[in-house]
């Protein structure tokens, strides 16, 4: 691959929107950030592929860039278990609506 390729093919995997019809936040979150990180692997296979400064300089950026994601990914994977096994505070309330009216 010449670098005037990998320029081209760059372009073309940066250029990929990422699309979702989630309405929660926290899912939103989390499958952007594995879209993110599957453009940032490819990205840096396509940069180890060309034997040159700039593009392994590159390479490097994404891979922080993967790091980053990886760890951001691990806190929003947290958020969403902690609001799964939590009861909603809506429920809670009718809860204690209801053993108030019972007493």
């Amino acid at each position: 691959m010449t670098r005037k390729e990998f320029e081209k093919l760059r372009v073309e995997i940066e250029a990929q929107k990422f699309q979702s019809v989630q309405l929660d936040p926290i899912s939103y979150g989390i499958q952007r950030l594995l879209f993110e990180k599957e453009k940032f692997k490819k990205l840096i296979v396509a940069a180890e592929a060309i034997p040159m400064k700039t593009t392994r300089a590159k390479a490097e950026r994404w891979k922080r860039k993967l790091v980053r994601a990886d760890t951001s990914l691990l806190r929003l994977q947290k958020v969403k278990e902690e609001m799964d096994s939590n009861p909603k505070p809506g429920m809670f309330l009718q809860t204690m609506r209801k053993t108030a009216l019972r007493a």
